[in-house]
């Protein structure tokens, strides 16, 4: 079991989200890790970053047409999961928001 599949499934079994799912995502990250590294990926750089007054900034990528292809399916990949979970993609990205706050605290303990 890899380190990022045991902390989704974790969380999934402490209530924080219950969706059965998870478990099947938790198998399908498992399974894209044991992947080899030698497979066909895609390449995407950052070309440039525009800061503004506000704090804010607007970046600016390059991308070749096999990452174009790939973020495109996973894309595709996720608004299809919400949908059928009947999920906002909103509360996706706070999931994700609130895995990176656990992290860094996690860290800032050790």
């Amino acid at each position: 079991m890899t380190n990022y599949a045991d902390r989704l499934r974790k969380f999934n079994r402490a209530g924080q989200v219950q969706y059965e799912w998870w478990e099947d995502l938790a198998d399908y990250i498992e399974e894209l890790e044991g992947k080899a590294m030698n497979e066909d990926v895609g390449m995407i750089g950052v070309e440039t970053v525009e800061e503004h007054e506000d704090g804010s900034a607007t970046y600016r990528f390059h991308m070749d047409a096999h990452a174009r292809g790939l973020l495109a399916e996973e894309g595709l990949k996720l608004v299809l999961y919400c949908a059928a979970a009947k999920l906002d993609m909103g509360l996706v990205y706070d999931f994700i928001t609130d895995h990176m706050e656990y992290m860094k605290d996690e860290e800032s303990e050790v």
